[in-house]
Parts: C-alpha cells; sequence; structure tokens
C-alpha cells in the first residue's frame, strides 16, 4: 500500500525535525495509543526518517572522503576527474503498522554543484534525480563525476582553496536532510590562503559528517470495517 504518495498523505502534526551528526533516535508509539478516528479510522505514528550520505573521490583513488585536495603542480592530478557518491536510505519504523508494505513517492536529490566544478559528460547520473516507490529499508544510490573548471586549473599565484559541493534530499517537496563533501585545489609549496567560494559551507562545519533528519509524524491509516 501506497499510503505516503501526494494524493493520499495526510500529515496530522510534525511531532520533531531535528540533525544529528552519527546517532540516530525515533520515538515509539504502541499500537494501543493510536486514536480511532470519525468513519471508522485510527491515528498512528510513524517514525519518517531518512538518511542521506556523500563522500568524495579523485580518479585513480579507492577510498571514499569526506575531502580531497588536487595539487595542481603535478600534471597527472591536473585534469583528474573527481567522483561523488551520494547514498539515501529509507528507516522508516512504527510500532502501529507494518512499514514493509509503505511506499513514499516523490522524493528527490538536489545535489549542488559550486561555480568552480562542472559536470562531467560521462557522470553516472544528474545532479538532480527523482524517484517514487522508495520502500522500507531501500537504499538508493547516486554517482556523479565533475572536473575541475579550466580557470581554476589555470588560475596563477599560491594558493589553497577549496569548494563546498552539496547534496540535499526532499521528499514531496519538503526538504529532509544534506551532507557535504569538499575539493580543494592548491598551487606552489606554501599555503597562504585556504579560500570558500562565497555561497560555500565554511569548511569546520560543512564536512562534519552525516547528515540524518529525523521527522516525526502522525499520518491517518484507513481502516476498512468488517
Amino acid at each position: 500500500m501506497n499510503l505516503f504518495n501526494k494524493d493520499t498523505k495526510k500529515l496530522i502534526a510534525v511531532t520533531g525535525l531535528f540533525a544529528v551528526a552519527l546517532v540516530l533516535s525515533t520515538v515509539s508509539v504502541s499500537a494501543e495509543e493510536c486514536d480511532t478516528t470519525y468513519g471508522g479510522g485510527e491515528t498512528c505514528i510513524i517514525n519518517k526518517s531518512f538518511k542521506i550520505r556523500k563522500w568524495v573521490k579523485l580518479e585513480g583513488d579507492e577510498t571514499w572522503r569526506e575531502e580531497v585536495t588536487i595539487d595542481l603542480n603535478d600534471d597527472d592530478e591536473n585534469d583528474k576527474e573527481i567522483y561523488f557518491k551520494i547514498e539515501v536510505t529509507n528507516n522508516v519504523t512504527s510500532d502501529d503498522v507494518d512499514v514493509d508494505d509503505m511506499e513514499f513517492d516523490d522524493m528527490k536529490m538536489k545535489d549542488i554543484l559550486p561555480d568552480e566544478l562542472k559536470l562531467d559528460k560521462d557522470s553516472e547520473d544528474e545532479p538532480e534525480e527523482n524517484w517514487d516507490n522508495f520502500k522500507a529499508g531501500d537504499k538508493k544510490t547516486f554517482y556523479l563525476t565533475v572536473k575541475l573548471k579550466d580557470k581554476e586549473r589555470e588560475r596563477d599565484g599560491t594558493f589553497h582553496k577549496c569548494a563546498i559541493n552539496k547534496a540535499e534530499l526532499y521528499f514531496d517537496g519538503d526538504f529532509e536532510g544534506a551532507d557535504d563533501a569538499a575539493v580543494c585545489w592548491k598551487r606552489g609549496d606554501k599555503e597562504k590562503i585556504k579560500e570558500l567560494p562565497k555561497t560555500g559551507t565554511p569548511i569546520e562545519t560543512g564536512i562534519a559528517g552525516a547528515g540524518l533528519i529525523v521527522l516525526g509524524a502522525l499520518i491517518k491509516k484507513s481502516k476498512k470495517s468488517a
């Protein structure tokens, strides 16, 4: 059954919206606490929980990281491809209903490329992906291939610059969470500057780790009379 498409989803109240770094907590409500509604239905609590994670690595690397650095002095690194991995999981839980039959429609992942990076023509996925039928326990993984723009690769002087690449998650148009990864590039041996684009997230906090959002919501659960 699809309880969460835009035509039938009825949110009754939002009981919590918060971000955590690595630990995910939810509020459990027993089946006895479902309230009977007019017409024979009942209101139950569903702990709707999506998790989005993002990593980056350079062409030739094996390990996914939260930050990579391109050394523009090295001709082998100068024009390397940059890979992003974005992972979205559906961790919906409930003590009231069987979540195995639940599906979430109108899911969207939106990757916000900074001005210094460009999408490669051979990228496996697009910066914006939409999908339906996102079931409990499902996982979606997206891979983006980008490159550093020529104007950045050809910059003169000594510098160390970083750009934050953020991926956002939406359900039915509502923001559900975000995570980011950083790409840095440098020229020269002396690090004189660590520069961020004006629209970037401060690097001290922008790549802290997991982007987890928990939203406890009340929904209507249809119940047919015998």
